[in-house]
């Protein structure tokens, strides 16, 4: 590939400020995954910083020998780290308006699951999470939902006569939020995905090890969720309820939430680095996290979990989106 004089210009005057630059990037492109071959091909062609990356065209990085998926994953890399954990930003929507808030999450690792619940919750096991990653503030609403219904000329989601706006989008099923992220994608030209099971209870947990990202104690719960003891039998729009330790609302409550995985009856084998479990298991059904306005406290906890039909709708499921390091099947 032949870069563009201007790029070159860029490279040289980034090495002249930084002499680290290079070392920095390759170490954070091998620690997000990517193949030492592909490091290599990037750094061949002089490509030794983010803001080179950010500089480039899509066709460019494909040139050097880079399939999309990689591409996207460079370009998300780079754009990820330039901001910090718990920072919140909306993306620019091609057709007008902000796509949803979404947070950052720092990387870390954590317990998942738990000893103390149903048998499809255990065993407890060790996840760490290498990478960060950005998960919306709130679950999707039926303000963000809508605009993708009128921008794709979908038919909208019923909301049962409690009102649209801020509440959480109901209705939707597992094939429909898909469809809704890879919609975000297009409009942002970066890659929005439903979370692995993973990434939702990371940051549900939001660094705790308890039975609720707050603590213990039940009673409590009411402070930070809409569930079957205090919704009146109906959604409430997001972000009434405090947020967890990592700025995000309504994780425990309010609707169930669409994860990417597949349905599993234990934890024997799960994956340990953040990505969705997808091959073996139950394949037909689709996992949800965070309980509603229609269960109880049990079912609202940071390791409750639930499994249904990929096409299901009920007026208790919704979703939440993540942004970030690519998993595919």
């Amino acid at each position: 590939m032949q870069l563009n004089y201007r790029y070159v210009v860029l490279v040289l005057w980034l090495l002249s400020f930084s002499s680290w630059a290079e070392g920095d990037f390759a170490a954070q492109l091998k620690e997000a995954g990517i193949a030492e071959e592909k490091v290599k091909l990037l750094l061949d062609q002089d490509i030794t910083d983010c803001e080179v990356v950010n500089e480039l065209e899509n066709s460019d990085l494909k040139d050097i020998g880079l399939s999309l998926g990689l591409v996207i994953k460079v370009k998300k890399l780079c754009t990820l780290p330039q901001r910090k954990p718990g920072q919140v930003f909306q993306d620019q929507l091609k057709n007008g308006g902000l796509g949803p808030k979404m947070v950052v999450i720092p990387k870390g690792s954590f317990k998942m699951g738990s000893d103390e619940g149903s048998d499809d919750e255990k065993p407890m096991h060790t996840v760490t999470i290498g990478y960060e990653y950005a998960m919306s503030q709130y679950e999707i609403t039926f303000d963000d939902y809508d605009r993708f219904c009128e921008a794709t000329g979908r038919a909208k989601p019923g909301d049962q006569g409690w009102g649209r706006g801020q509440r959480p989008v109901i209705t939707v099923s597992w094939e429909e939020m898909k469809v809704y992220t890879q919609w975000l994608t297009e409009q942002t030209g970066n890659p929005y995905r439903l979370p692995t099971e993973a990434e939702w209870e990371y940051a549900a947990r939001a660094g705790t090890t308890t039975s609720y990202s707050f603590g213990d104690d039940v009673n409590q719960l009411g402070n930070y969720a809409w569930y079957d003891g205090n919704s009146g039998n109906q959604t409430h729009p997001v972000g009434e309820k405090r947020a967890n330790g990592f700025g995000l609302y309504d994780m425990h409550g309010n609707v169930w939430e669409w994860v990417e995985d597949i349905w599993y009856t234990n934890y024997e084998g799960a994956p340990t680095d953040g990505s969705a479990w997808l091959t073996g298991g139950d394949g037909s059904y689709r996992l949800l996290r965070g309980g509603s306005w229609s269960r109880d406290p049990t079912n609202c906890r940071s390791a409750g979990r639930y499994g249904d039909t990929p096409g299901v709708r009920y007026n208790d499921l919704g979703g939440r989106i993540v942004l970030g390091v690519l998993w595919t099947p």
